[in-house]
Parts: structure tokens; C-alpha cells; sequence
């Protein structure tokens, strides 16, 4: 399972869809990324360090959603 990156790109705003959660936005910001969007409430609020520019990891307590962009 894994996110589709609907090719929407807004400034420095990501638009990802994920089977679960719906239309996720992010807010990307150097190296740190902060979901802005609909997700479980736990990663509403984290900024998360990115390892590369490919890559984004995205923890809750349930699960871990990968994006690959």
C-alpha cells in the first residue's frame, strides 16, 4: 500500500490521496515536512525530518504511511 502523489504541486504545498485517509496535504519546508491536511490526529501537528528528497515517512500511533514522490 502507498499514496499517490496526484501531481498537484501549489507553491510549496504537496496534495497526496491515500487509500485511508483520504486527501492528505503537506507542507513541505526544506527538509521538514508538516501534514496540514486530513490524517490521524497523532501526525496532524509533526514536522518530520526527510532522510532525501524521494522519500517521505509519515509515523502515526496506528500505522506508518509512506509517500513516494
Amino acid at each position: 500500500m502507498g499514496a499517490k502523489l496526484l501531481g498537484l504541486r501549489i507553491a510549496d504545498i504537496l496534495i497526496f490521496e491515500y487509500s485511508t485517509t483520504g486527501i492528505i496535504a503537506a507542507l513541505w519546508s526544506g527538509t521538514t515536512l508538516g501534514v496540514i491536511g486530513d490524517c490521524h490526529s497523532a501526525c496532524n501537528s509533526e514536522w518530520l525530518k526527510l532522510p532525501d528528497f524521494t522519500h517521505i515517512s509519515i509515523k502515526s500511533t496506528l500505522s506508518s504511511v509512506h509517500f513516494i514522490a
